[in-house]
């Protein structure tokens, strides 16, 4: 895990799967806080890095939206829940697709609709059920495997708790925040 940014956390978060997963946050020491008010611990199951290097992306990650294809880019807020090597999509449309194979280059996009600012603070975005922005929702329902990426041209929300088995692989890329 890597962040230019400090990390916020709620609850007891683990990080990092091995002793030889690095964690690291560009921000200086403690390199993360408290988003909900005491009794939050993360727990950083390999080395945490504090005053890391800042990586400078590219200006946006819209050439992931080539790779995705038609079949697999989305236009506003949408709900993505992992099982196995499938996922469900629910569309800002109401439209639910799936369970449907994760596709065969691993790219998923979702892209902003009419009606989005993207201009919000981090700490007070909210997430209304019909935003045209381009935001993912992302939950698994049980394990899920396989190499995935999801980028979305606001912001990613991670909803619930994700896991993986062993061969599972999630690259997550916003424009703006993942939260």
């Amino acid at each position: 895990l890597h962040t230019n940014d400090a990390l916020q956390i709620c609850g007891t978060p683990s990080f990092g799967r091995t002793s030889a997963d690095v964690i690291e946050v560009s921000s200086p020491p403690t390199g993360w806080y408290s988003r909900c008010g005491g009794g939050d611990d993360p727990n950083f199951i390999g080395p945490f890095v504090t005053n890391a290097p800042v990586l400078t992306p590219p200006p946006t990650n819209t050439e992931l939206k080539t790779y995705a294809g038609a079949s697999y880019t989305f236009t506003g807020q949408t709900r993505i829940t992992l099982s196995g090597n499938s996922m469900t999509i629910n569309t800002n449309s109401g439209q639910t697709i799936g369970p449907v194979s994760f596709p065969s280059n691993g790219v998923v996009y979702v892209e902003n609709g009419t009606g989005c600012s993207s201009n919000v603070s981090p700490f007070t975005a909210t997430y209304p059920s019909t935003s045209g922005c381009g935001n993912a929702l992302v939950r698994s329902s049980g394990d899920y495997s396989g190499q995935l990426t999801i980028a979305a041209e606001n912001d990613i929300i991670i909803e619930d708790d994700i896991t993986r088995t062993e061969s599972g692989l999630l690259g997550l890329v916003a424009n703006n925040f993942v939260r």
